[in-house]
C-alpha cells in the first residue's frame, strides 16, 4: 500500500520538465565488453536515467525517468532513491533498484526502453535493496539491508537476506539468511563473483540507528546450493562496501568508511580504510591494510573500483559542514602512494562524488559521477596502469539533474 501511494505521488513529479524521454539505444555485439553505461541523475525527489557509451559520451539522455508515461508496464514510478546493480547483469537488460520506500525491481529493454517487468521486494516492510546479482539464466540475488523487528507475517518479510528471485517471471522464489541478531542485524550491501559458483557478500552489520555498529564481514555464497561457503570476519574495520576482485581475479579488495554521523562525521578514523586479500584462499587471506592515515588522515568512503592490477580508485568520506572537500585518489598498491585526482564541491558540502566505475581490459577510461559539478568525471589509464584526470564530460543539459550512479551495461 505504502509503495503504490509513494509511486502516484512521484508520477506527478517534474511531469512537464522531464518529460521527452529520449528512448534506446543499439546494442553491442554481445561480447564480454560492456556496450555502454547507464547513468542515474537525480535530486533525490526525481530521478532520469541515461545511457553513455563506455567513455561517457551520451546515447541517450533521458532513457527513463520519474516522469516516464511512455514507458509500458510501469506501474511503480521511479523513485529519487534509484541505483543501479554493482555488477553488469549478463542478460544485457538494464535492472533499476528502488531503494528506501518503494523497495521495487525494474528490467527495461536497453534497445526501447520497453518496461519488461517490476517486481516489489519490499514483502511488508522497508527492506531497502541495496544490489542485485544474476546468477544464471534464470535466477538473480537481491541483497536488502532492511532489518524486520515483525517478522512473520508476510512470506519473505525477515530482511538482512539475500532474496532469490526467478527472473522469467519475476517473482521471489527464496531468501538466504545472514548471520543476523536483534541488536546487530546483517544489513548486507553489494556483490561480486569470486568464480563461476560462488560469490562474496559484504554485510556492514549496522545497529538499529545505523549509528553504531560491529566489524564488517564477507560472506561467500554457493550458487549452486544458495548456502553460505564462508564467514570472515573483518577485524577492525566497520561500514565496509562491497569487494571488488582485481582485473586478474588474484586480489580482492575492500574499503571501509568506518562508523559515520548522519552528517557523515567520522566516529573514528581507526575503522576506516581498505583491506587487500588474495581472492583465492578460502576464506580469503589478508595480505594489507591501508589505514586512513594513508589518505591524508581523512576515511575513505565505502565505494572504489580497481583502474588497473596495480592502482585503485578511490573517495574520501566528507561531512557535511566539514572543512574539506570530497577528495578522488589513486591508491599505488605496491608503494601504498596516494594522489589526489579530482577534488570536488566546496568544504562542507559533504559527499559530493558517487559511482566510480572502471573496466580494465576493456576501456582506458574510468568515470565518475560528480554531482557537485554535475559530470561525468574522466580519467585515462596509462601504460604502467596509473590513472590520471583526463576531463569533464556533461550527460545531459535540458534538466540538468545531478549524476550520482554508474554502471556498465
Amino acid at each position: 500500500m505504502r509503495v503504490h501511494a509513494l509511486a502516484a505521488f512521484l508520477l506527478g513529479c517534474n511531469v512537464e520538465a522531464l518529460g521527452g524521454d529520449t528512448g534506446g539505444v543499439a546494442r553491442g555485439d554481445g561480447g564480454v565488453c560492456p556496450d555502454g553505461a547507464v547513468v542515474v541523475l537525480s535530486d533525490y525527489g526525481s530521478s532520469q536515467v541515461a545511457l553513455t557509451s563506455v567513455e561517457g559520451v551520451t546515447l541517450s539522455e533521458s532513457f527513463v525517468s520519474t516522469a516516464s508515461r511512455q514507458a509500458d508496464g510501469l506501474a511503480f514510478a521511479l523513485s529519487g532513491d534509484t541505483i543501479v546493480p554493482g555488477l553488469r547483469p549478463p542478460s544485457g537488460r538494464v535492472v533499476l533498484i528502488d531503494r528506501f520506500g518503494t523497495n521495487v525491481l525494474t528490467w527495461l529493454d536497453p534497445t526501447t526502453a520497453e518496461v519488461l517487468a517490476q517486481l516489489p521486494i519490499g514483502t511488508g516492510f522497508e527492506s531497502n535493496p541495496q544490489d542485485y546479482i544474476e546468477i544464471d539464466a534464470t535466477r538473480a540475488y537481491v541483497s536488502r539491508l532492511g532489518h524486520n523487528l515483525l517478522a512473520g507475517i508476510e512470506p519473505f518479510d525477515e530482511g538482512s537476506d539475500l532474496l532469490i528471485v526467478d527472473t522469467r517471471k519475476p517473482a521471489i522464489v527464496g531468501r538466504i539468511p545472514m548471520p543476523s541478531d536483534s541488536e546487530v542485524p546483517a544489513r548486507p550491501t553489494g556483490f561480486e563473483r569470486l568464480g563461476p559458483n560462488e560469490i562474496v557478500v559484504t554485510l556492514t552489520r549496522l545497529e538499529l540507528g545505523f549509528q553504531r555498529g560491529e566489524d564488517s564481514m564477507l560472506v561467500g555464497v554457493d550458487t549452486t546450493t544458495d548456502m553460505p561457503s564462508f564467514e570472515l570476519l573483518l577485524e577492525g574495520a566497520k561500514n565496509c562496501g562491497s569487494a571488488r576482485r582485481s582485473p586478474s581475479g588474484t586480489l580482492l579488495a575492500v574499503a571501509c568508511s568506518g562508523l559515520v554521523t548522519k552528517d557523515g562525521e567520522s566516529q573514528g578514523l581507526e575503522s576506516s580504510g581498505v583491506l587487500l586479500f588474495d581472492a583465492g584462499e578460502r576464506p580469503p587471506r589478508l595480505l594489507q591494510r591501508f589505514g586512513a592515515e594513508s589518505f591524508g588522515g581523512e576515511p575513505v568512503q565505502y565505494e572504489f573500483a580497481f583502474a588497473s592490477e596495480a592502482f585503485l580508485l578511490l573517495k574520501t568520506q566528507t561531512p557535511v559542514g566539514g572543512a574539506t572537500q570530497n577528495r578522488l585518489l589513486s591508491l599505488e598498491l605496491a608503494s601504498g602512494r596516494v594522489e589526489t585526482l579530482v577534488e570536488s564541491g566546496s568544504a562542507g558540502d559533504g559527499l559530493t562524488l558517487g559511482t566510480v566505475t572502471c573496466d580494465p581490459g576493456c576501456s582506458n577510461y574510468c568515470l565518475v559521477a560528480d554531482a557537485a559539478a554535475g559530470v561525468l568525471q574522466r580519467l585515462r589509464l596509462r601504460d604502467d596502469g596509473a590513472p590520471e584526470y583526463l576531463d569533464r564530460v556533461t550527460v545531459e543539459e535540458r534538466i540538468g539533474l545531478p549524476p550520482r550512479r554508474i554502471a556498465y551495461r
